[in-house]
């Protein structure tokens, strides 16, 4: 397998930077993000490092989904300052995102019509290159338990008081 000098000069950063303890990073490598894990490998000293780079892409975003039903999305800033969206679970552009980026604080949002909770996480450093992820859960899908448990108990509710109706008619006559 070819490995891009991109990202062996990410792992050679992270080596400079991490001493010799390791590290797992967002970094971007050739404009797409990637998730850096660096190792040591020490016999006792240090011979080497072990590196792996994970990209950040569709295919992780479904498998979030299919794990805990949350729908993500990310995004990365350009030398410019804009937001770039690299890989969504929902389909939308930049610009439905961007109002979402603002802070770290979870909001409401709406996409392709349906009302989700957003927070938005950073993934890689500030500045150039910053990698953010928004990680949306449906309102509708989180209260669809709860409405069915609402008419299981509008229905005990309603047979309690027929029972207890019919108990006042009998013991009244």
């Amino acid at each position: 397998t070819e490995v891009s000098p991109a990202l062996l000069q990410a792992v050679g950063r992270a080596a400079r930077e991490d001493g010799t303890q390791g590290e797992a990073r967002v970094v971007t490598i050739g404009g797409r993000p990637h998730w850096l894990v660096t190792v040591p490998v020490k016999a006792p000293v240090l011979i080497g490092w072990l590196a792996m780079a994970f990209a950040l892409d569709r295919t992780l975003l479904d498998d979030l989904h299919q794990l805990s039903g949350i729908a993500g999305a990310i995004l990365v800033r350009d030398p410019a300052g804009a937001w770039q969206l690299h890989a969504a679970r929902l389909e939308a552009s930049s610009s439905a995102y961007a109002p979402l980026l603002g802070d770290d604080l979870t909001r409401r949002a709406t996409l392709s019509g349906v009302s989700y909770l957003a927070r938005p996480v950073t993934l890689g450093p500030p500045g150039g290159g910053e990698v953010r992820a928004v990680l949306m859960r449906s309102i509708d899908a989180a209260l669809e338990p709860f409405h069915e448990l609402q008419l299981r108990l509008l229905l005990i509710t309603i047979v309690g008081a027929a029972l207890s109706a019919a108990a006042s008619w009998m013991g009244a006559r």
